[in-house]
């Protein structure tokens, strides 16, 4: 199995979401690499836990990046480094673009919380809105200011779905994207409700935004099929009561990657 298929496999299984919408794409391989990193980068903190294991292996990334711009050197024969080495190549993508992309994962090993929603949408900008951002110069797309901002609240969307369906993992004080804010309006519920409470608000708040998207249309294939899973599974979460993502965690992951997997045969029908 080539480095390729290896990095597929691994966005079916941990990113679903994402995979519905890149299989069949005509720049699997761009597409592919670029969440496959982002993968690798966010399950560092994930798998560690420990803010100097995960300060170092962040580092170990920068320093494979530095080295993938650098004809001289060698480097490791892991499947995402490979394909990133060939992606630089083909794309011309600037070491800059990928380096934004580490610097925004030292967040997470920092044992702080957000100001307020504008300082987490400012973070998704740094690291999920980027590799739009990428994909965007690398295909030469060319969006409109308004394709631009429809795009960002598309990534500030499925974050905030990610979160909702995140929470049954976590007590809600000490998730790592519930922000002080939020936290300081369930202070003002009895403790034994707070849980299903910030279920109820992230909701309102992902409803709020998923109104205010205007016209969805976007010059290439893969970004049309992504805004029509992020509303998709949105819509779904919205759904889906409270007790359910409280209790039901893995049962209801597997219902998700199941409508995603139907999704996704609909994408390939329906957009073009």
């Amino acid at each position: 199995m080539n480095q390729l298929k290896l990095a597929i496999a691994s966005l079916e299984k941990y990113d679903p979401e994402i995979y519905c919408c890149i299989k069949g794409e005509k720049h699997l391989k761009l597409l592919v690499t670029l969440f496959q990193l982002n993968l690798e980068l966010a399950k560092i903190n994930q798998n560690s836990g420990e803010k100097l294991i995960s300060a170092v292996k962040l580092s170990w990334w920068q320093e494979i990046i530095t080295k993938l711009y650098s004809k001289d050197t060698t480097v490791i024969k892991q499947p995402t480094i490979l394909l990133l080495q060939e992606i630089i190549t083909e794309y011309k993508i600037k070491q800059s673009s990928l380096n934004k992309l580490i610097k925004a994962r030292e967040f997470d090993f920092q044992a702080k919380k957000f100001a307020n929603l504008i300082a987490y949408q400012q973070y998704i900008d740094t690291y999920f809105y980027q590799i739009f951002h990428i994909i965007n110069n690398a295909l030469n797309l060319n969006l409109t200011k308004q394709q631009i901002i429809n795009l960002q609240k598309l990534c500030y969307i499925l974050k905030t779905a990610r979160i909702i369906n995140s929470l049954p993992k976590y007590n809600y004080n000490n998730h790592p994207f519930i922000n002080q804010e939020l936290l300081e309006k369930l202070t003002k519920y009895p403790a034994i409700e707070r849980q299903k409470q910030a279920i109820i608000l992230l909701k309102e708040y992902l409803t709020q935004e998923l109104n205010n998207l205007t016209k969805l249309d976007f010059p290439h294939n893969f970004l049309n099929k992504f805004a029509h899973m992020v509303i998709y599974y949105s819509r779904k979460t919205i759904s889906i009561s409270n007790e359910k993502q409280i209790v039901y965690i893995a049962k209801y992951r597997l219902i998700f990657y199941l409508k995603l997997q139907n999704l996704q045969k609909k994408l390939l029908d329906t957009v073009s």
